[in-house]
């Protein structure tokens, strides 16, 4: 395996493996007196998001907690989605005896207890923004405290980051640019200048042999410039000898 596909396979291993939930510190939340304003905690969903993905592949959303207690026989609480399309759409949390509470966790329950809800659309494509708030409904002055804010995908699996797609040599060879015209133009006026030099150069020393008489009979050295012509009309010039005046 090439040393790129190698280093390609770790990336998106490592994204795959990427978390998704955001608590830094676990929050305390404390019943409030004033039933009209429940005691709350909210988180930005958008940072929870592993690479690739986006509010749309979020299709659960859930939290855990800790602090029930069983002696004062029930707890119940809200799990709500805040976007701008749907303001804050909450399901109410409770324990199986509060029989109004739509998710529900066992009354003997300790330790962690975890709450998941579906989305149910409640979040849409024009949403820029979505928030996962946690509530507290306790009918006395108690708290808890919210050890994880997640998100799921569809099917209640923790999302997965999206690796990039691999770009294949086709593609990387489409995207290469094509020589523009300027530089054929340049290429092409070079090629041509040197043609000429070689030219110019072969038909002077043509010249010099066809016109260099012998010194002893006074003749035209005739044998060097037919070696001269063949050899000019190997390298493609054309030469034409006119015939000498009397």
């Amino acid at each position: 395996m090439k040393m790129k596909k190698i280093l390609g396979f770790i990336a998106a291993l490592a994204m795959a493996t990427s978390a998704t939930s955001m608590v830094v510190d676990a929050k305390v939340i404390t019943n409030a007196t004033d039933p009209s304003k429940p005691a709350d905690y909210s988180v930005d969903i958008g940072p929870m998001l592993p690479e690739g993905c986006t509010l749309m592949d979020v299709g659960k959303v859930g939290f855990t907690f800790t602090g029930y207690d069983q002696a004062k026989g029930w707890m119940n609480g809200a799990l709500v989605i805040n976007s701008a399309s749907h303001n804050w759409s909450s399901v109410k949390w409770g324990n199986v005896s509060d029989d109004k509470s739509v998710l529900t966790f066992p009354d003997d329950a300790s330790g962690s207890i975890t709450i998941i809800r579906d989305v149910n659309g409640e979040i849409t494509p024009e949403d820029q923004w979505a928030q996962i708030a946690v509530q507290l409904w306790y009918n006395d002055d108690s708290e808890i405290t919210i050890e994880d804010v997640f998100v799921l995908d569809v099917n209640g699996n923790p999302l997965q980051a999206k690796a990039p797609a691999e770009t294949t040599p086709s593609e990387t060879e489409a995207t290469t640019p094509a020589p523009s015209e300027t530089e054929a133009t340049t290429e092409a006026t070079t090629e041509a200048t040197a043609a000429a030099t070689t030219a110019a150069a072969t038909t002077k020393a043509a010249a010099a042999a066809t016109t260099k008489a012998n010194p002893t009979t006074g003749e035209s050295n005739t044998g060097v410039a037919l070696a001269v012509t063949a050899a000019m009309a190997a390298a493609g010039v054309a030469v034409t000898f006119g015939k000498k005046k009397k």
